[in-house]
């Protein structure tokens, strides 16, 4: 795969798409770092298509900064830092509307 990723803006002030990535694979510091532009640009991006496990994706975000282990949503297996958020028709959403978590620790 290119080293060079493509960024479509979705809109004129947020989200963007990100094409020509592999997040399955460790990233070179090149591909992180036009990821990381495009965050900071865009404040969201989609990297669709992405089958990565937990330990792929606790990998990853990693590369952005220290994580955070939620003290009650339940977790991936083996993977504290990646809560499990599933919607399906025996799991309706339950926080569906604005709002902020764990407020009462030091550094939300």
């Amino acid at each position: 795969m290119s080293e060079r990723l493509t960024i479509t803006p979705l809109g004129p002030y947020i989200g963007a798409q990100v094409s020509g990535l592999d997040v399955t694979r460790p990233l070179s510091d090149n591909q992180f770092e036009q990821l990381y532009h495009a965050v900071l640009r865009h404040q969201v991006v989609f990297l669709r298509e992405q089958a990565i496990t937990p330990q792929q994706q606790r990998a990853l975000a990693l590369r952005f900064g220290d994580l955070h282990i939620h003290p009650v949503y339940p977790h991936a297996e083996g993977v504290e830092e990646i809560i499990v958020l599933d919607t399906h028709n025996d799991n309706p959403p339950d926080n569906d509307n604005w709002h902020t978590d764990v407020t009462f620790i030091d550094t939300p």
